[in-house]
Formats: C-alpha cells, structure tokens, sequence
C-alpha cells in the first residue's frame, strides 16, 4: 500500500498542463462529404426510466434512461445524473472506454452533477466483435455511435431541465477516440475533453499489446489467413471513422486533452499526433500508463471539473475542484422530467 501511495505522489508531481499555444489555428468546417455521411434522418423517440443503485445523495439524481423508436436496431443506453435543483442547467456527455462499463467515467458524471451540470454516461450499442464478419463491422460500430449521440442530443433539446446551448462531450480511451468523430458532426457541441484518445486506428487495433485486443486480432487473423499488414491495409481504406481525417473542424479554444507519457495500449506517438491535428490544445500530460491513468484520476478529474467551471451553477469551486455541499431538497424535481414517458 505504501508503494502504492509513493507511486501516486510521484505521478502527481509529474503532471503536466500545457496551456493552449498561442499560435492556435482556427476551426474549419466539416467537409461536405463527412458531414454527409454522418447524417441521419430524426424520429420520435421514446425514452424509459428506471432506478439506478449508488449511494443515495442530495448532491445528484441518478436514473437510468433508455430511448427506443421505430427503425433503431438497437436501443440507446444512458446512465443521468442529474443536479438536484430544479433549474435549466448546462449538460455534458461522457462516453466510456472500450468495454462500454461505467468505469472511471461515473465519478465524472456525480462530480459534473455536483457543479449542477447534467452528467449523461452515453453507453455504446452491445454488439461484440465477431470472428464471422468482415473489419468493416469497427466502421460500423463507430459510425452507429456517432449517430446515437446526435440522437440522444435530439431528445436532449426536448427536456425542460436541460440547458441545450451549453452542450459539452468528453470520453475515456476508446470513449475519447469516438469523443473526437462526435465534436466534429455535432455543431451543437461546444465544449469538449479528450482522455487518452488515439489517432491512427488502424495501426493500433493491429499492434496494440492490450492483450485482450491482441488475443482477438491474432484469432481473427488466423480464421481470415491475414497478415498483419494486410488486415492493416484494409482497415485502413475501411475505417472512414479515423479522428485524423476530421480533427481540423474542432476549435482547439473550445478543447481539452489528456495525454500518457508512456501509453504502450494505444502509443504515446498517436496521442501526440491527434493533439497536433487538433490544433494543440489545451493538454494535461501525465506520467503514467494507458491504465495506470486510473491511479491519477482523481487529480484528471478536477482539471477536467475546472475546464467547465464558468458552466457551474456553483461559482466557487473549493480547491479540490468540488462544489459545496447542498442541503437536501425537500422534494426531489419530478421525473421524468417530461409528459408521456414511461418510468420503471
């Protein structure tokens, strides 16, 4: 444990913030066929509410919230904690890493809560990656994300509680990579984080050493008679969903990112690649690891609850980056927060 608590300090006195460089260069727009191709038809969606299980606090409203409609393959899962004063408030939603649990990400949602900002865990379609389909299916699992957050802000429009011209994003690792395709389809996104996202897909689902990738890549190979380099290749010319190709239409000002000095899952060198494309943003380096980032997240957690602090109903933050306490209410707002939706 003492160890632990050492490599901790340690970590922390190794952090990094690079302010934004002066010499940042402005957003362009999305190119024509990208915004084309990320399009999607709006239809009536109807959301469902139920319990989630944490710890019961004055400080946010948790409900589990699920949107169906006709058409959708599959239903979009979201995870709300809501503040718990009853006003228009500013939202941000947070995609998770790749197994598409709630790790790491929930504490960003109760902390943005605790500022009285909407935090929304916006989970990805449950859909495994099979031996028995083509590399295209990766494209497709971004592509079906991208379009869910832009339906999920459609509804989002819809709830009195909600702050629609104070929309924000942020992910975690895969959440972060599919975070960069999101800003940049979405004008309605303002505000944006980036923790440890990767640049060059391709290249990393083909040399990553996360050994739970590698042991599916080096089966699906052997299944298909690829080499490496082959499957590369064809990833490559598949994957439209490649942060690099839409980096340039995000607003390095409006940006924040979270880089690993020694990331061996995703490589160091494409996170700087991506950082660079993004017009080099605000960025906290850390010392650490892809997952060894866990054991700093606290400290990445109020750098990231201070880029949002002019949002915050609270306006002084403690030094810790939280807000202070709120009594309880007396009587929770009522929810769901709108007519003629079903509630578990």
């Amino acid at each position: 444990m003492k160890i632990l608590a050492v490599f901790v300090a340690l970590s922390l006195c190794g952090c990094v913030t690079l302010p934004l460089t002066r010499s940042h260069r402005p957003a362009v727009p999305v190119p024509a066929e990208i915004a084309e191709y990320y399009s999607y038809s709006p239809v009536p969606l109807k959301a469902t509410f139920s319990g989630i299980h944490p710890e019961p606090s004055s400080r946010w409203i948790a409900r589990h919230v699920t949107l169906e409609a006709e058409g959708l393959p599959l239903p979009i899962q979201m995870d709300w904690y809501a503040p718990p004063r009853a006003q228009k408030a500013p939202v941000v939603l947070i995609f998770p890493i790749l197994w598409g649990n709630d790790l790491g990400v929930k504490d960003f949602a109760q902390g943005f809560a605790r500022q009285g900002i909407h935090g929304i865990i916006v989970y990805r379609p449950k859909e495994k990656f099979s031996m028995e389909k083509p590399l295209s299916q990766i494209e497709e699992h971004f592509h079906a994300t991208v379009v869910n957050a832009r339906r999920v802000i459609d509804w989002l429009e819809t709830q009195p509680g909600v702050d629609a011209s104070k929309i924000g994003s942020m992910g975690i690792s895969m959440g972060a990579t599919l975070n960069v395709v999101v800003a940049a389809a979405e004008p309605r996104i303002k505000r944006y984080v980036f923790c440890l996202p990767a640049s060059h897909m391709a290249e990393v689902v083909m040399t990553t050493r996360d050994r739970s990738i590698a042991k599916k890549r080096d089966e699906y190979l052997r299944r298909h008679r690829l080499t490496q380099k082959e499957a590369q290749a064809e990833l490559e010319e598949l994957f439209k969903s490649e942060p690099l190709r839409v980096a340039a239409a995000i607003d390095p000002q409006k940006s924040m990112m979270v880089i690993a000095l020694w990331d061996r899952v995703i490589g160091t060198k494409n996170g700087v690649a991506l950082w660079r494309a993004l017009g080099k943003p605000k960025a906290l380096w850390i010392p650490t690891g892809h997952y060894t980032a866990l054991l700093v997240l606290p400290y990445v957690k109020m750098k990231v609850l201070w880029f949002f602090q002019d949002w915050s109903s609270d306006k002084n933050p403690d030094r810790n980056g939280r807000t202070a306490d709120r009594p309880p209410l007396p009587h929770p707002p009522p929810w769901p927060p709108t007519s003629g939706e079903r509630q578990k």
